[in-house]
């Protein structure tokens, strides 16, 4: 079996627009810098890497995913 399917980033992949939509609703700011320096200060990424990934620029990097997958489900980010 694919390591991959057993830790659950290709679940995030597959649910990548409910993946965004809770980062989103994660910060109640309203000002850009702020909901993403709120984020990015909670699972200890760049506050680029958010901005990215909310922007669609990029997506999570598998080896970020592992980094911090105990923070997304500490507070509920994983859809």
């Amino acid at each position: 079996m694919n390591k991959i399917c057993l830790d659950g980033y290709e679940y995030l992949l597959l649910n990548y627009d409910k993946f965004i939509n809770r980062l989103n609703a994660f910060s109640k700011e309203k000002v850009p810098y702020t909901k993403y320096r709120k984020i990015a200060d909670t699972l200890g990424v760049n506050i680029e890497t958010i901005r990215n990934w909310i922007t669609g620029e990029s997506i999570i990097k598998y080896k970020t995913y592992n980094r911090i997958k105990d923070k997304l489900e500490k507070y509920n980010l994983i859809p």
